[in-house]
């Protein structure tokens, strides 16, 4: 009776030592998802890097740990092993949609080997601001115009004012914003009083700012 409570003593240890993890193996998992929707996106770009130490010091670049496209579930297992790094940074980037980032603190891992990260992507829409002039005025001034939140700039939109001259009839410029909200602006002409106004921008398709003047 001692001997097969033993025996059974001894297997429960094997057994539950097979179900431990294996704490140098790490990785980052999860599903991107459209932000609109919830529904899982494809062919998501998925790039884990890292900043490390070497010979005691900290190295200011970037190394790739893994990169990979999401399939049809949306989903993504990025693994590695454990070193000594400082810095994590998962970049999530789809054709025509907003791209995420975000980074880890190394010691997240210590108590997290497998970390369970979603991403919700945000579909782009494009916005053109057209600037027309009114025929017969003269405005004395140049025409501005401004993003009034900068929560909604991206890439290649110009966070501060655009001066469009006076003796421009018709000018027009476009930025990608995220789609499916309404994106504010502002105008003035020269030092005069701003009139605020917004636009709602379609994701995956573009709306017009018209501004007459």
């Amino acid at each position: 009776m001692v001997r097969s409570a033993a025996t059974f003593l001894l297997l429960t240890a094997v057994l539950a030592s097979c179900d431990r993890t294996d704490m140098n193996a790490l990785d980052v998992h999860g599903t991107v998802r459209d932000d609109r929707t919830g529904s899982p996106i494809a062919g998501a770009r998925c790039l884990l890097e890292r900043q490390t130490v070497s010979a005691g010091l900290w190295v200011d670049t970037w190394e790739t740990v893994g990169d990979l496209e999401t399939g049809a579930d949306g989903t993504f297992t990025l693994p590695f092993d454990r070193t000594q790094a400082i810095r994590y940074r998962l970049t999530v980037e789809r054709n025509a949609h907003a791209p995420h980032v975000h980074e880890w603190s190394a010691d997240v891992f210590y108590d997290t080997p497998q970390l369970a990260y979603d991403v919700a992507l945000s579909a782009l829409g494009e916005l053109v601001f057209r600037c027309v002039r009114i025929p017969g005025t003269e405005p004395g001034a140049s025409l501005f115009v401004r993003p009034t939140s900068t929560a909604t700039l991206l890439p290649g939109c110009p966070p501060d004012a655009v001066e469009v001259r006076e003796d421009l009839q018709d000018t027009l410029w476009s930025c990608a914003f995220r789609g499916d909200r309404f994106i504010p602006y502002a105008h003035r002409i020269g030092s005069g009083p701003e009139s605020v106004d917004s636009v709602w921008v379609p994701a995956l398709g573009s709306a017009e700012a018209l501004i007459s003047w």
